[in-house]
């Protein structure tokens, strides 16, 4: 095969060199870096609603990573009970819960109303958590069982990346556009996101699957 794709992904549960899994390369650049679109909260609420530095990480955490935590959970859940029925369910899960997150994101920056912003951040984490409880799973259906520890490493090598860069351009664009805008830019980004994970999904889906089972 003439795939530049590592031969670590191969796996020994396929003896072809086309064993591998387009589908996972394209998969982990999505929802993994997703996630660092959700810049320090407790910076956003001081500065936004002039609240104190310990009301504003209080408000970033309980209402946000409480949340997420309560996603994650249920989204585990839904994916585990629908997985007998639709093998590729994990992705939808991902793909329509990055879509639902978009507006979420972009109500985040321009609603004026802290309690409604509150609110938002809670339907925010609820579908952060979906898709991050799904992240791993899902990549396990389109790679070889003998090598899932080293697709682990490799979408965690992207997490590294992201949450380095998501910070600095994070702070760098804020001061160019705004804090309302930049929430924006990142509903964009993750609407277009969930809709490449759901077109990846229909095109490479169904060969990985049937590759590595």
């Amino acid at each position: 095969s003439g795939s530049a794709i590592p031969k670590i992904f191969v796996g020994k549960s396929t003896n072809r060199a086309d064993g591998n899994s387009p589908f996972f390369f394209r998969f982990h650049f999505s929802p993994n870096n997703s996630k660092y679109l959700l810049w320090p909260l407790p910076t956003f609420f001081r500065e936004k609603f002039s609240l104190g530095l310990a009301d504003a990480a209080l408000a970033a955490t309980i209402y946000l990573q409480g949340a997420t935590l309560l996603g994650m959970i249920g989204g585990g859940w839904i994916a585990d009970r629908l997985y007998p029925r639709w093998h590729s369910i994990r992705f939808w899960v991902i793909g329509l819960g990055l879509i639902f997150c978009a507006p979420c994101y972009h109500l985040l920056g321009s609603i004026d109303s802290l309690l409604y912003t509150k609110l938002d951040a809670i339907v925010l984490g609820l579908g952060t958590g979906v898709v991050m409880a799904n992240i791993f799973p899902a990549g396990f259906e389109v790679v070889p069982a003998d090598t899932r520890a080293s697709s682990v490493g490799f979408l965690n090598l992207f997490s590294a990346i992201g949450a380095g860069l998501g910070p600095l351009l994070g702070g760098l664009w804020k001061k160019s556009l705004g804090i309302g805008n930049l929430m924006t830019v990142a509903a964009v980004i993750c609407a277009v996101t969930g809709l490449l994970m759901l077109g990846g999904m229909k095109v490479w889906f169904g060969r990985d699957y049937a590759r590595v089972h």
